[in-house]
């Protein structure tokens, strides 16, 4: 049997369902790979929160390192805990990989584990935060890939050398040296990067002068993920000195490194859960 309705009964039952349609806006997602993020400029955030507690005189701190939360999320809050009730930093560095897919719901989801925490926290941009829309998604919630602050007389310099991920154009080395330029007054120099400078991933060349970089401004430590697994190493610089190179293994192996940041040395230990 055929129903028929008026004009006037259809216009009333459009009307009905766009109010329940706008409703509903509110807890359904039209796609998936949308970017408009809740939360913006989150690295600004941080570095405001963190000058409260900063000096122009070098002062001994810890900070922790987590890296490559994919989407263990349990795992994180369980590591967020830990680091609140037994750490004593005054912030935490997540090494990438924030995200598996790149997609705005896992970046938000990973956020709500790190909002937890008692401190801010630094995210370095992952291979697989560039998936999907994650590059633009990282850009509206964090803000530049590269940046850099400076906490105590100790430079942080965060830099995106994810080469694959973004058709194979170069990391932007003039910018990592302009960055390092000037640092002979500081106390020191920490670097953090998602790969490590001597991943496979990285070219040759890339690598030459990374390394070159690195010992030419006297660079203290730098710090990694992606490969998953913990690994230290360290190698002697010209000026007697050593850079210490850390990789942090992934979050689900229930552990992150707490740093020591001393006027002559920076100490690192992993802290198993």
């Amino acid at each position: 049997m055929l129903i028929y309705f008026t004009k006037r009964e259809v216009l009333l039952i459009l009307s009905i369902l766009s109010v329940q349609i706008s409703a509903c806006s509110d807890y359904y997602d039209y796609s998936p790979y949308q970017t408009n993020a809740s939360q913006t400029a989150l690295t600004q955030k941080a570095i405001d929160r963190l000058e409260e507690s900063s000096s122009e005189e070098f002062v001994p701190f810890n900070f922790t390192i987590i890296a490559d939360l994919h989407n263990h999320y349990d795992e994180g809050r369980r590591v967020v805990g830990h680091i609140n009730q037994f750490s004593l930093s005054e912030f935490s560095v997540v090494a990438g990989d924030f995200t598996d897919m790149g997609l705005l719901q896992e970046f938000e989801w990973s956020h709500s584990v790190m909002a937890n925490l008692k401190m801010p926290y630094f995210l370095a941009i992952g291979n697989h935060d560039y998936l999907s829309n994650g590059s633009d998604v990282y850009h509206k919630m964090y803000g530049p890939k590269n940046f850099s602050f400076i906490y105590r007389k100790v430079k942080f310099i965060f830099f995106d050398n994810n080469q694959p991920e973004f058709g194979g154009k170069e990391p932007n080395l003039n910018w990592l040296e302009a960055e390092l330029l000037g640092t002979d007054s500081l106390q020191h120099v920490i670097i953090v990067s998602h790969v490590s400078f001597f991943d496979s991933r990285v070219s040759e060349t890339i690598r030459v002068r990374l390394e070159q970089l690195m010992f030419d401004y006297n660079v203290s430590l730098t710090i990694h993920g992606h490969a998953h697994t913990r690994s230290e190493q360290q190698r002697s610089r010209s000026d007697g000195g050593v850079t210490k190179m850390l990789i942090n293994g992934s979050i689900d192996r229930h552990d992150y490194s707490l740093v020591n940041v001393d006027q002559d040395d920076i100490a690192i230990h992993e802290i198993q859960l």
